[in-house]
This record gives C-alpha cells, structure tokens and sequence, in this order.
C-alpha cells in the first residue's frame, strides 16, 4: 500500500539526508526505484525546486513520484535516490515566495539530530510515522503494550 511505501521511504530518506549532509552537497533531484514480484524495475524521477538535504523534503518527492505507479503488480522492494548533486556551500537563489526562515531552522534540526546520531548511533533517533509501523525493517518487533494498556506505563508519573 502507500502507507507502507512512504514508511520505507521515510526511512531510506533519513540515510539518503545524512549522507547528503556528511559529504555536504544538495541534491537537485528525486530518483525512485519500485522493484515488483516479476523482479521488473520501474524508475522515477523529478527536478526539485531548491537544492536540499532534508530527508522530508525527499520523502514527499519521492511520494508525488510513487503515485504514478499503477499496481497492477504488487511491490517487492523501493529505492529512493539523490541525483543532480550540488556542493551545499554553494550560492542559491531565494524566492521571495519560499519559506526561508523555516527552512533555516529544518536546517539547524538536522544538524542537531546529525550530531545526536553521530554520538549515540543511527537509530537513537527516528520518525514517528516509522514507530506506527507494527514489524520494523531491520526485524526488530515493537513492543506496543502501552498503546493496549495506556496506565501501564504511566503509574510511576502518576504517583
């Protein structure tokens, strides 16, 4: 479905994003790859319309570009890939009409998770969207018996 396409790509985005931001360039486009149960490949891609390194950024290109997939076999595997790649110290033009100030501060909150990452390791911190997702892909179950007993697990800030 594409609930769980854009959990896969949220997560593949997140990697994407740092990697963008560790070797500090911009990505000027969205590639996906949508692998179906005959192993055929279908690609998509797109221009965006600023250079950008923020994984959400990536996702809601790559789900404007997963919409053109008519499913008329079922998805095995998807890929998202940065392309048009652009030195992020690089001079940009501003439109009066983008959300500068906003995209400043996504900036800032990338940096700071980069860092929080680079300290306590890559799955420290991780979208919510992901946490919905009953199986993750790494095979890890998530425990959801507070979402079966909220009280459960708020008896000791209750007192």
């Amino acid at each position: 479905s594409a609930a769980e396409a854009e959990h896969v790509f949220v997560e593949l985005s997140q990697d994407v994003a740092s990697k963008l931001r560790r070797e500090e360039l911009c990505a000027c486009g969205v590639q996906i790859s949508v692998k179906d149960e005959n192993l055929k490949v279908v690609q998509y891609q797109k221009k965006l319309h600023l250079p950008t390194k923020n994984a959400h950024e990536l996702v809601t290109c790559a789900m404007e570009l997963f919409a053109q997939y008519p499913w008329k076999i079922p998805v095995r595997a998807l890929t998202i890939r940065a392309i048009d790649l652009c030195d992020a110290q690089a001079p940009q033009q501003v439109s009066l009409f983008e959300p500068y100030e906003y995209m400043e501060k996504q900036r800032a909150l990338d940096a700071a998770i980069d860092s929080i990452r680079g300290r306590f390791g890559d799955d420290i911190v991780r979208p919510a969207s992901v946490m919905t997702n009953r199986k993750m892909p790494h095979g890890e179950e998530i425990d959801d018996s507070f979402s079966e007993n909220p009280d459960r697990g708020m008896r000791g800030l209750r007192g």
